[in-house]
């Protein structure tokens, strides 16, 4: 019996094998990683968004009653007092703060990374307070966000804070303006 013979030239060789499989891997890391920056991008993309839409309400409820809206002497009982940061979500959803009739997203703004008000490590959610003029009423408003990969111009944080009248507690006056 005659065995037929190989051909040379025929097949790949096992280390041409190993160096398609290690570039194959490669590549499927580098497409992995620009797919999770996508992800953090998109989410800061929704903060921004969901931060722009409450300071329009805010400034909605501004012009209608010439005053922020005030979380004191409301029926949430969750909520705290001027200066004393609150969730955001807080503010929004309590009927007696009134900005809910302003602010017409069904849902109510949670920072993407926190799901029934828990974040995950690292994470915060967006943060309200406001201080009170000598009459007791509000005379500016300041919110606390955390992104991802968004930094403010000649800042090195990712936590940054808008407002109007800079209404900031003091342990927020480290934190850059956000835009």
């Amino acid at each position: 019996m005659t065995f037929p013979r190989l051909v040379a030239g025929r097949g790949f060789t096992l280390i041409e094998l190993l160096v398609v499989v290690a570039i194959i891997g490669l590549l499927g890391s580098i497409v992995l990683t620009s797919l999770a920056s996508s992800r953090q991008k998109a989410r800061d993309a929704r903060r921004a968004q969901e931060i722009h839409s409450v300071q329009n309400a805010l400034e909605d409820y501004f012009t209608a009653n010439h005053a922020y809206p005030t979380i004191r002497n409301v029926s949430c009982s969750s909520l705290k007092g001027s200066l004393a940061p609150d969730t955001l979500s807080n503010l929004v959803t309590c009927s007696g703060a009134g900005l809910s009739t302003y602010y017409t997203s069904a849902a109510a703004p949670h920072d993407p990374l926190c799901t029934a008000g828990t974040c995950q490590p690292g994470q915060a959610d967006y943060q309200y307070a406001y201080e009170l003029d000598s009459n007791g009423n509000v005379k500016g408003y300041g919110i606390k966000i955390q992104f991802e990969v968004f930094t403010p111009i000649g800042s090195a944080s990712t936590i940054c804070r808008v407002g109007a009248d800079t209404a900031f507690p003091a342990a927020w006056s480290s934190y850059p303006n956000c835009w």
